[in-house]
């Protein structure tokens, strides 16, 4: 019954200092400051933490979402004749306050005006006139069969849907691969790591873990009750996140958290930005962590097991079918592919950059070489020219990382950072002139940026 769920949302807001604490992470209405941790870039990497109305610069599809979901929801209380169904009215607003805090909140949102809508329509369908001449009965059931037969189609659509859902998601489970799945439903590669996942059990890797903050949903799934994991991707406490969040960006928090904890392995996914956070940087440098796995969507470091090898994964060309992670065959997309980039927003360039550039972190310029060689001959992306310019340049090879950026630079002038590392590499080949050049040009257009009032400085 929907009064059940509506007196548990009732009694979770009874006291206005708990709905206050519990809307902390998301930064709403209420005033309450946001503790979601933030990439060097200063966008914010828990996103599904976010207001669907604040993550419209990330995703404009979520205020329209919501609006709809909304919207069918209440308009779907027309249907209801006589009575006001109150309890499922304030359910439904119970959800649509829950959904505007946060963009985890709005499958919700969805399921709860899909099942409002049929218990209208039920309610309508239910509700019968007084009994009439049999002559009129036959002509008022032949006026109302469409009507149960639209009450009908929108069951069967939500079944379907539903269904569909879940064989998704079963379909999903291995997930990728270091790679594009072959199936159209797939998990992002943000959140799962199965090569990783597995390194750490066959190899019995020592506990506590550490982990990206992003994969620690997959992880546990995977690991439990083999392992303890310092968090959650689904975690809600605030306190949490704020303690995450200050060990990424603090290697000395981090060890007070490690004398603590007692962590011995760390598992970091190469696209939440923490293998170039402060804390990646520090653990590449310290002698008591070893890097032992490295594939295209995560990185292990190990304290104290010197009987592990290190399993560097690089897809480099020749390796066989798929060498280059994350880059799809040239030619036209398929469908599936294309509805799997519209409904999971998998973008492979975008994966393949932040790829690169985790190798060129943790010290293998010469492969991040090969791969973008190799994914430029499918693609153009003018980041891939970045990429490889940055490699250029940090194996010394001055005369290749100039052409690179005056590519990148070519194909995307307005980007603060292909401005800089192109003025970086004029500047380091003996054109500082050139270099100063571009920054002018780069500050004109991005006249508040640090990174190239810096850089400008500094020649």
């Amino acid at each position: 019954p929907l009064w059940f769920p509506a007196v548990l949302f009732l009694l979770a807001v009874a006291d206005p200092r708990l709905f206050r604490e519990r809307l902390a992470p998301f930064a709403f209405v209420t005033g309450s400051e946001s503790v979601q941790p933030v990439g060097e870039s200063g966008k914010m990497l828990i996103t599904e933490w976010q207001s669907p109305f604040q993550a419209a610069a990330t995703d404009p599809s979520l205020p329209w979402l919501y609006v709809l979901a909304a919207g069918a929801g209440l308009a779907s209380f027309a249907f209801v004749r006589r009575r006001r169904p109150v309890g499922r009215f304030l359910f439904f607003l119970g959800m649509a306050v829950l959904a505007a805090t946060a963009v985890r909140h709005m499958p919700g949102l969805g399921l709860s005006a899909a099942l409002v809508l049929l218990g209208n329509l039920a309610e309508r369908e239910a509700r019968q006139p007084a009994p009439e001449p049999k002559r009129k009965r036959k002509a008022k059931a032949a006026v109302s069969a469409p009507a149960r037969w639209r009450y009908a189609a929108v069951c069967g659509l939500l079944a379907a849907v539903l269904l569909a859902a879940a064989i998704g998601l079963c379909v999903a489970r291995p997930g990728f691969d270091g790679g594009q799945s072959s199936g159209f439903f797939a998990l992002r590669p943000s959140i799962a790591c199965p090569q990783a996942a597995a390194f750490i059990l066959d190899h019995r890797l020592p506990g506590p873990i550490f982990n990206d903050y992003l994969i620690g949903a997959y992880l546990g799934a995977r690991l439990s009750p083999k392992y303890r994991l310092f968090i959650d991707a689904r975690v809600l406490d605030p306190a949490v996140v704020v303690r995450y969040t200050e060990m990424v960006g603090s290697p000395a928090r981090f060890a007070e958290a490690e004398r603590r904890y007692g962590f011995r392995t760390v598992v970091l996914g190469n696209f939440s930005k923490t293998v170039r956070s402060p804390l990646g940087q520090a653990l590449a440098q310290d002698p008591r962590w070893r890097l032992v796995y490295l594939d295209p969507l995560a990185v292990i470091y190990v304290k104290d097991a010197p009987g592990v090898q290190p399993a560097v994964r690089l897809r480099l060309p020749g390796d066989g079918e798929g060498a280059v992670p994350f880059v799809q065959p040239a030619g036209l997309i398929s469908p599936l592919a294309f509805l799997q980039r519209i409904f999971l927003r998998d973008f492979p360039a975008n994966y393949l950059i932040e790829y690169l550039a985790v190798v060129g972190q943790l010290g293998h310029p010469d492969a991040v070489v090969e791969l973008a060689t190799e994914a430029l001959k499918k693609t153009q992306e003018p980041l891939l020219y970045r990429q490889r310019c940055a490699a250029h340049l940090a194996l010394q090879e001055l005369p290749a990382a100039v052409e690179d950026c005056a590519a990148a630079y070519e194909r995307r002038p307005d980007e603060p950072q292909v401005a800089a590392l192109y003025a970086t590499t004029l500047a380091g080949s003996g054109h500082r002139s050139e270099a100063l050049s571009i920054l002018d040009q780069g500050l004109r257009k991005n006249p508040d940026d640090q990174m190239l009032l810096r850089l400008r400085s500094r020649l």
